[in-house]
């Protein structure tokens, strides 16, 4: 398998179809082996009567959570069962060109992690969001040291190999990169074209995302300072000097 794409996905219904049908449109002319894996975390409307239609249709792979646990437990799950050698993520909301995918790949294939930032956010979320999605990566870039353009961007991928001693907890997938940069993994970050939400409402607000963000903002610093202490590895006593080397 070449390519696993994972979507978590929770009360979607809406925009399921279009997500389905936009993914195939971009990977069936490619010589890509691939599969889609939906990670269904809880929904209470159609969306897994949705995905499992693909399933049944051979077109995708489903996971069932029967309640709701969040888009880290659902990323990690889907990262699990993944066969790809490249593992992509997305969301279900389509808000993201999924298009920009082939430019991840390409990425790939000279680092660990490729990561989107969006870089035109103000148009397309407005004013509040942008300007909050700005003060949140300066506050975890000067917190951990890193020059990180959009942690909160999902729109990623993974050489499968740096994703085997991942591990995640709560709501901890925004700072998936630095936990790979712990590991002397070496990312790339590319602009990637968003668009207005089409359908329903976000999950997130800026309360529930500065709450949670600051809880995980201190366990990752503890573990990258606990890391630096113990040396782990041999590899984080070479993240300060690597820093600029490791992150493009």
């Amino acid at each position: 398998m070449d390519v696993s794409i994972v979507v978590p996905v929770y009360n979607e219904q809406e925009s399921l179809l279009v997500t389905h049908k936009r993914i195939r449109e971009v990977f069936e002319p490619l010589e890509y082996k691939y599969e889609i894996i939906y990670v269904n975390d809880g929904s209470t409307d159609d969306s897994l009567h949705i995905i499992m239609e693909f399933q049944k249709r051979l077109e995708a792979k489903v996971i069932d959570f029967k309640k709701n646990t969040g888009q880290t437990s659902a990323l990690a799950e889907g990262f699990r069962v993944s066969q790809g050698k490249y593992v992509l993520t997305i969301d279900a909301d389509l808000q993201y060109e999924v298009g920009d995918y082939l430019r991840i790949l390409k990425e790939l294939e000279s680092c660990d992690m490729s990561i989107g930032y969006r870089s035109n956010r103000l148009k397309s979320d407005g004013f509040l969001k942008f300007f909050s999605m700005k003060v949140s990566n300066f506050v975890r870039n000067i917190a951990l040291n890193e020059k990180i353009k959009d942690a909160g961007c999902s729109f990623r991928g993974f050489r499968r190999e740096s994703l085997t001693e991942l591990k995640l907890w709560g709501d901890c997938q925004v700072f998936i990169p630095s936990l790979l940069l712990l590991q002397g993994k070496k990312i790339k970050q590319i602009p990637v074209k968003t668009y207005p939400r089409r359908y329903g409402r976000s999950k997130f607000n800026i309360r529930n995302r500065l709450v949670r963000a600051l809880a995980d903002l201190q366990v990752v610093s503890r573990i990258k300072k606990q890391s630096k202490l113990r040396n782990l590895s041999g590899v984080s006593s070479n993240v300060a000097h690597r820093r600029d080397n490791q992150i493009k």
